[in-house]
């Protein structure tokens, strides 16, 4: 996702056009052509395996496993915000407060 924000920043298409209908039909293409070209993976993967739900299940887990592991490396950890100091009391409140004290809560 990261990288996806320099990739835009870096493409001039990004600033050339700028209609947003043209646009989402240039990224449309590219996302339908990157996935024709990996279809042959994909059958290859189908043939292979005995039960071809369990094997894009097992493919699909060790994706989401891939992701979720490299999603923290090269973050920094974030600062831990040091505690707020307490608020404090309205001044009526205060005089509230002090008034029962010395009635005694009554």
């Amino acid at each position: 996702s990261v990288g996806y924000v320099g990739d835009l920043a870096l493409d001039p298409r990004t600033y050339l056009i700028t209609s947003i209908p043209v646009n989402l039909g240039i990224r449309s293409f590219e996302e339908i052509n990157d996935h024709s070209l990996t279809l042959g993976e994909y059958e290859a993967l189908i043939k292979a395996s005995l039960d071809p739900y369990v094997a894009k299940r097992d493919a699909f887990s060790q994706y989401r496993r891939t992701k979720i592991k490299e999603k923290g490396k090269g973050i920094p950890p974030a600062a831990k915000p040091e505690p707020k100091p307490p608020k404090r009391a309205s001044r009526a409140h205060q005089a509230y407060q002090e008034k029962e004290i010395l009635l005694g809560g009554y």
